[in-house]
């Protein structure tokens, strides 16, 4: 007499689904992650483009600012308000003329009639404002600069050189 017995060589129909089912929600899961983080990077690498387009903005204006030998008259706005332009000479070069002004929403600079913006398409200059720091007992006078690009709130102090 013969008897069978049954032999389980491989998975059923119903578990073979199961898998396939739960293999398809991983991998789907897995790529709606991976997608986030290449839009997030995207989006941070936009911040950060515009974050150093400012820093070089505060560094440029600081560096425009930097050996402020003479200021005379009206070039810096006085009074509370202040103003949105400057005039001043270098120190090391007397001859050398620098105007910053606020034209609409970016920053202009002249150096002896040669203008040219060192602000981007990509930044907006929201406020530039410019007052004078009047002579003290132990300070010099100077310029006082607020400045606001795209929200962000920035301030120089520069004082005459003697």
């Amino acid at each position: 007499m013969f008897i069978k017995t049954q032999k389980n060589g491989g998975f059923t129909l119903i578990e073979t689904i199961i898998y396939v089912a739960l293999f398809g929600l991983m991998i789907g899961g897995l790529f709606i992650s991976l997608l986030q983080i290449y839009y997030n990077t995207n989006d941070l690498r936009g911040t950060v483009a515009v974050e150093e387009e400012i820093n070089f903005t505060i560094r440029k204006m600081d560096s425009l600012m930097n050996d402020i030998r003479n200021l005379e008259g009206d070039d810096v706005p006085d009074g509370p308000d202040g103003g949105t332009s400057v005039s001043f000479v270098k120190s090391f070069d007397p001859s050398m003329a620098v105007e910053i002004n606020l034209d609409g929403t970016r920053i202009e600079v002249c150096i002896d009639g040669n203008c040219g913006f060192i602000t981007s398409a990509n930044i907006t200059v929201d406020n530039l404002i410019f007052k004078e720091i009047p002579p003290g007992i132990k300070s010099p006078r100077g310029i006082e600069t607020d400045l606001v690009i795209n929200g962000r709130a920035v301030g120089l102090k520069k004082y005459l050189r003697i």
